[in-house]
């Protein structure tokens, strides 16, 4: 009698652990964190005036901030903005040797999405369409300006760390610029869940 006892209870001991251990790996699966970063941006703007023998050669450096909501265990999608701007200089074939300062500013909106396994190092893709404005350089005291279309593809490096590369194109009557640039970032989100 004992020995049943005995038996039933370690069985019982094992169910009860082997459903908690269940319950528990059903909840961190359940549980999707949060994007939430700030990252910092360098690029080198490159723009030439249409119909005009010019080109435009700028630093620029920008700040931004990121956000994605999970909507499945391998998707979230979400918003990013960033702005910042730096020194444009204008060289015309007419006079090489004279170079005009001027300012390179951009800001812009767009989409935000992460893809793959948001617990282990998702894939960051950002599209902004025409969703911002910038300028880059000015003429005879006139800035150039243009509407941004960008592109942003990048990985989690850790929880924390991200990267992205950018490239962001300038569109106007006056102005057609490249902007490739490179985006470090740090998540603050990884502590945040979303428990389904």
């Amino acid at each position: 009698m004992k020995k049943t006892i005995l038996l039933l209870l370690t069985v019982l001991a094992f169910s009860v652990s082997s459903r908690a251990q269940e319950s528990s790996s059903q909840d961190i699966r359940w549980k999707r964190p949060i994007f939430l970063g700030v990252n910092g941006v360098a690029s080198a703007p490159i723009g030439m005036r249409p119909g005009k023998e010019s080109l435009i050669l700028g630093a620029g450096f920008k700040a931004g901030l990121d956000f994605a909501y999970p909507i499945s265990d391998n998707f979230a999608m979400g918003v990013y903005l960033n702005l910042g701007g730096g020194p444009a200089f204008l060289m015309d074939k007419d006079s090489p040797l004279e170079v005009r300062p001027g300012p390179f500013l951009d800001i812009k909106a767009g989409l935000l999405m992460l893809a793959g396994n948001l617990n282990s190092r998702p894939y960051i893709i950002g599209i902004a369409p025409f969703t911002g404005i910038g300028v880059c350089g000015q003429r005879k005291g006139n800035p150039l300006p243009y509407l941004p279309i960008e592109l942003r593809f990048g990985r989690l490096l850790s929880n924390n760390l991200y990267i992205t590369g950018n490239l962001n194109v300038g569109v106007s009557g006056v102005v057609f610029m490249v902007e490739p640039g490179i985006c470090l970032g740090y998540n603050f989100g990884h502590k945040l869940k979303r428990v389904m």
